[in-house]
């Protein structure tokens, strides 16, 4: 028999060695030989008298070589049986409990409620009467004093179901916004208070509000679950009511996506499950590299980390294909269902005179308002999962007795080798050293190609995925040109005509090409972003590591040094190599598509062009407006590390309206576009200024630019906060000096007693 025997890298060897001399008991950074077990059995036994008080918890005591102390609160052992997570029930009971805590606040929490309804229900109203316009422009003769009466009349019910939409979805904002304000400062104020007594550190206090950040996000996101509720309720209703056997194959549909979407988050979790195992090996053989006290090079440690982040690359890669991959089918199932339901109700119209031509428009839009729903919600679970959780910390905070651990160890602060509760590192990066914006600039441009040199091809892989992001900007724009063809297809040009089927037939074909199309060039622009993004993160990894591995050769770092330091450099790798995909490659879609529909709309009719664009700068100017003032709010706050007990309650007010007007902007400009340009529409028919196949294009063209616009300032914002992280790791790579362009040590958060 023959054996084989893996070899082994010197520099692995070595920290194994390392690992094997640190194999002692912990108990949060006093290790404890085997001889000294009375010491660390002492040390516990002095806790066994607050365990039915303190709720502490000391689990994962793996194979005796170290305990862990996690923020589970109650003491388990070894040999006990570990102790079940709470339910899901319960965890829902904990989030509601904490946002309900009196009568005023469940008074507006139920108050936001029923917005968030109404919002929902009368978007989908405003789908009948868009369905009523386009069968007037279908059937009517535009010359006649009916047909400019009639759409005048569906216009201003259409407006005032705008304005109740307005209404709830700026009640259901400001409501949930003003909510969240005051239990973030509720708590705030608590653990603030709790502080000035010493009864928590700096760090706490600093998670401690990072969960309460989560819970006021999930409570904004709990609104916008029950609006889709309401739009998928009122959606179906709608359907059923006006035609049955289009309404039972948008069920058909609605499964396929559903199982679409189950399957896609499953498989989703399990890759970002194996993605983040990866990441925490590399993270951990990173941080034993800079604790290793031999005589190995700096060369030989890089070597070894960039071996070990490059494995990880293929796992994040592969993650990323999938996340596009499910929106690509998406796409593909949509388009296909919106050219067979035409082509199905082109059918019905032929078979059925009964049936009217509005009727097919409202089951096919509310089907897409459906579909929109669903992946809104399927998108905001695991927001409101990370709510659950970051409640459940606040409830075992607050039920943790912290007086009794005063009068056990009084009034002081305990050193790091007692207890200790929670460990989690918060990022608190030092503002690098920017000379001026010029030299910012040009920094960036040699930092990018200095980062490309490294890989064969990688700049040719950079402007093939550009070219590929602009592309998919063109789909809003084909499929507005094939929507036409449709308008045109169902076109009455004699009393009694009925749908041309083959032209309706080829604009299925069309559709499902487009969605095909849509698919194929989403998959191959996601692979090539991905590998050139996830390839410079390995350079930024790298960069900011042998940066520590400097700092370290000046300066010895301790463990908690080195952990904090490697925790910071993720985190800003993540933020930075986020610049490249997926925000960069979506605001080149997102601009291209606005432009180009912006140009098909003046193409088809000038005037309706000129007046959506109007309107779209207005929105862009209001939102942009409200971005700066919730910017400059933010930037008084962002230096406090506790709630202000003075604040200036005009200011928070003012920075809820803004976001409330915000959000109201994103969700219905586009209505009040529709409903101003078919008012324009009605007018320029009546004259035979254009035809209204050209009227509806031009508005279809002009809503999707809308839509496409308003989403632009949110964009920016996350692409300007990632170039910050590029630029500072660009200026960590040519500065001299280290300590300017490093982050600064972070805080870490410890419940001390």
């Amino acid at each position: 028999m023959v054996w084989f025997k893996k070899i082994r890298s010197p520099v692995s060897n070595q920290i194994d060695r390392e690992r094997r001399k640190r194999k002692k008991i912990t108990w949060n950074g006093r290790h404890f030989d085997r001889s000294n077990m009375k010491q660390c059995q002492t040390s516990i036994e002095n806790l066994s008298g607050m365990i039915d008080k303190q709720h502490l918890t000391v689990t994962d005591i793996i194979d005796k070589d170290g305990i862990t102390v996690t923020d589970n609160f109650s003491i388990n052992y070894e040999s006990e049986k570990q102790k079940t997570p709470p339910s899901w029930f319960l965890k829902q009971k904990i989030f509601f409990g904490t946002i309900c805590d009196n009568k005023l606040s469940s008074s507006i929490f139920l108050i936001s409620l029923l917005f968030a309804m109404l919002s929902g229900c009368s978007v989908s109203l405003v789908i009948i009467f868009l369905g009523r316009i386009k069968h007037i422009l279908l059937t009517n003769e535009s010359t006649t004093l009916s047909f400019l009466n009639r759409i005048y009349q569906q216009i201003i019910v259409m407006a005032f179901v705008i304005v109740l939409a307005v209404v709830a979805h700026f009640g259901m904002r400001l409501s949930t916004t003003v909510l969240s304000d005051k239990i973030g400062n509720h708590l705030k104020q608590r653990y603030d208070g709790m502080h000035s007594h010493k009864h928590l550190s700096d760090e706490i206090i600093t998670k401690v509000i990072e969960n309460i950040n989560l819970i006021v996000k999930g409570l904004e996101i709990f609104g916008m679950q029950c609006r889709n509720i309401a739009i998928f309720i009122s959606s179906l209703i709608i359907c059923f009511c006006h035609e049955t056997r289009l309404s039972l194959l948008v069920l058909s549909v609605l499964s396929l996506i559903i199982t679409l979407n189950v399957v896609s988050k499953k498989f989703s979790k399990k890759s970002e499950i194996l993605l983040s195992n990866k990441i925490s090996q590399t993270i951990q053989l990173e941080k034993d590299l800079l604790l290793l006290k031999t005589n190995i090079t700096n060369d030989e440690r890089l070597m070894k980390l960039s071996s070990e982040v490059r494995n990880c690359t293929r796992y994040a890669i592969l993650n990323q294909i999938w996340k596009n991959s499910h929106s690509g089918i998406l796409s593909f199932t949509v388009f296909t269902f919106i050219g067979c339901g035409m082509l199905y109700g082109g059918y019905l119209l032929h078979t059925n005179q009964l049936i009217k031509k509005s009727d097919i428009f409202i089951i096919v839009l509310s089907m897409a308002l459906i579909i929109d729903s669903i992946s809104s919600t399927f998108t905001n679970y695991y927001q409101i999962q990370k709510a659950f959780h970051a409640a459940l910390y606040i409830r075992n905070l607050q039920q943790f007795d912290h007086q009794c651990m005063l009068n056990k160890f009084g009034s002081r602060r305990n050193s790091m080798d007692e207890i200790t509760v929670t460990l989690i590192t918060v990022p608190e990066f030092k503002k690098p050293m920017i000379p001026s914006k010029g030299n910012s600039i040009v920094r960036f441009i040699n930092g990018i190609r200095n980062v490309l040199r490294n890989y064969h091809n990688h700049k040719l892989f950079f402007f093939v995925s550009f070219i590929l992001a602009i592309i998919c900007g063109l789909e809003q724009a084909a499929y507005n040109i094939v929507m036409g063809k449709i308008f045109t297809a169902f076109y009455e040009r004699n009393p009694g005509d009925t749908p041309n089927i083959h032209a309706l037939t080829f604009c299925a074909i069309q559709l499902s090409g487009i969605g095909f199309a849509v698919f194929i060039v989403r998959i191959a622009s996601t692979t090539i972003a991905a590998v050139v993004s996830e390839h410079m993160a390995v350079s930024f990894h790298i960069i900011l590591s042998r940066h520590l591995l400097k700092m370290a050769d000046k300066e010895p770092l301790s463990k908690l040094n080195v952990n904090t330091l490697v925790d910071e450099n993720v985190l800003l790798t993540s933020e930075a190599k986020s610049l490249y995909y997926p925000y960069l490659s979506e605001l080149m879609t997102r601009i291209i598509s606005v432009i180009t529909n912006i140009i098909l709309g003046f193409i088809y009719s000038w005037e309706i062009a000129l007046l959506g664009f109007i309107f779209i700068i207005f929105c862009l100017s209001v939102q942009i407006k409200m971005e700066f003032e919730t910017f400059t709010y933010c930037c008084k706050c962002a230096g406090d590390r506790h709630i202000q007990k003075k604040t200036q309650l005009s200011e928070s007010s003012e920075s809820s309206m803004f976001r409330a007007v915000n959000f109201l902007i994103v969700q219905t400009s586009g209505f009040i576009l529709k409903t101003i340009c078919y008012a324009l529409t009605a007018f320029i028919c009546y004259h035979k200024y254009k035809h209204q196949t050209q009227a509806f294009v031009s508005i279809i063209a002009l809503y999707a630019a809308c839509q496409g616009a308003v989403q632009l300032p949110n964009l920016i914002r996350k692409l300007y906060k990632s170039w910050h992280a590029v630029h500072r790791i660009f200026a960590c790579m040519q500065n001299k000096s280290s300590k300017n362009c490093m982050p600064s040590i972070s805080r870490t958060i410890r419940l001390e007693y």
